[in-house]
């Protein structure tokens, strides 16, 4: 139950060698590189993976306005990293992305200021030695083709591409990258459709591994994407989340009230979502919950009549239906005083604790903030140029 998507894919060397050259006594050299893709709506986000400012910046870039957020996963970042093991001298040469679903392709922007080169747009997160060269595409304009010097082990660079779609008046014009890369369906009564294909080509001047997989398959629906925009108070964290986890919980939300007026309450349907991932039958009971942290006194579950320490109860059945993850409401009770007030809700699990970070900013709103939400709606109005 992904509904925030960081795909991080590790590409094995399990391809064919592709000799260009005389073949070589060293030609093991190739052995042990791989690369890794993350994709999702920020590049600060992304930039952040693995860092101790991770959770702060995804929470950051989260309270975001949700027009624009649109136009975010609409021009998904993308950052390819080499992977520290991979030999002395070898560097991946170029990426590739592939889209497979017949209706999108790739674009070059929409207008001038999105700042694009040929077919991608570059961002300041690109490692030191790292030059990207350039981009291609294909003629069809599914194929993107970027082109590397310096991508050696360790070594990662981030960058923008734009999506597009067919001109029908029946689509949305900025689609997002969860269904066009991932194949998510549009609807519960939409079937999903083929996801992306990524592949990198590693060299060491005289030969080159090609390696590729598909992206992961996206079965769920996102809960706000293309024209379903996020109510302004509801948070939905920008699209960033490990694929393939181990650990058997799903990954937990942050919950975000946004900004609200001094003394004004705010309640969050569905604020805390947690469900078993794991295998068929295996079952992780819930124990009890509590609120702790400096303001915890303000927040409250309100579907529920259980209090903090006493026996909610829970069992969640690994792989069962979205239907069956136990979800909890969120009441912010509000204050008088201007200010950001924090807290946590803990559960706790027969698999160990599961914390949902709890955040609601109250101040006095100027007059620019109702000029934000207009300029955002206009954004939509601008149909992109052909």
């Amino acid at each position: 139950m992904n509904h925030h998507l960081r795909v991080r894919i590790l590409l094995a060397c399990l391809a064919a060698l592709v000799v260009c050259s005389a073949p070589r006594a060293d030609a093991a050299i190739l052995a042990g590189t791989e690369f890794s893709v993350d994709i999702g709506g920020s590049a600060r986000v992304l930039n952040a993976i693995g860092t101790p400012e991770y959770d702060a910046i995804l929470m950051d870039d989260s309270c975001d306005n949700p027009h624009l957020r649109v136009r975010a996963n609409n021009k998904p970042a993308i950052k390819v990293s080499v992977a520290d093991t991979t030999t002395p001298g070898v560097q991946l040469s170029s990426f590739s992305l592939a889209i497979n679903s017949d209706p999108y392709f790739f674009g070059t922007g929409d207008v001038a200021t999105d700042n694009f080169t040929d077919f991608i747009r570059e961002t300041m997160y690109v490692d030191d030695g790292v030059t990207i060269l350039g981009s291609t595409l294909s003629a069809d304009m599914k194929l993107l083709t970027v082109n590397f010097d310096g991508m050696t082990a360790g070594k990662s660079a981030i960058f923008n591409v734009d999506l597009d779609v067919v001109d029908d008046p029946s689509m949305f014009l900025y689609p997002d990258f969860r269904v066009v890369l991932f194949g998510a369906p549009v609807s519960s009564m939409a079937d999903p459709t083929e996801p992306g294909t990524i592949s990198g080509v590693f060299t060491d001047g005289l030969e080159s591994l090609t390696q590729s997989t598909d992206l992961t398959q996206q079965t769920d629906v996102p809960d706000y994407f293309n024209q379903y925009l996020r109510p302004y108070h509801v948070m939905d964290a920008v699209p960033v989340n490990p694929d393939g986890v181990e650990e058997e919980l799903s990954d937990p939300f942050k919950i975000n009230f946004g900004t609200l007026m001094p003394d004004e309450m705010g309640m969050i349907l569905e604020a805390a979502k947690i469900a078993n991932n794991g295998d068929t039958g295996t079952i992780i009971d819930v124990y009890s919950y509590m609120i702790t942290g400096p303001d915890a006194d303000l927040f409250k579950l309100k579907n529920t009549t259980v209090q903090p320490g006493e026996d909610l109860g829970i069992q969640l059945i690994g792989n069962s239906p979205t239907e069956m993850m136990a979800t909890f409401d969120m009441t912010f009770m509000g204050s008088g005083d201007v200010g950001m007030y924090t807290a946590d809700l803990i559960l706790k699990t027969s698999a160990g604790d599961v914390t949902f970070p709890i955040m609601a900013m109250v101040e006095i709103p100027e007059p620019s903030t109702v000029l934000l939400g207009a300029c955002g709606l206009a954004l939509l109005a601008v149909r992109r140029r052909r």
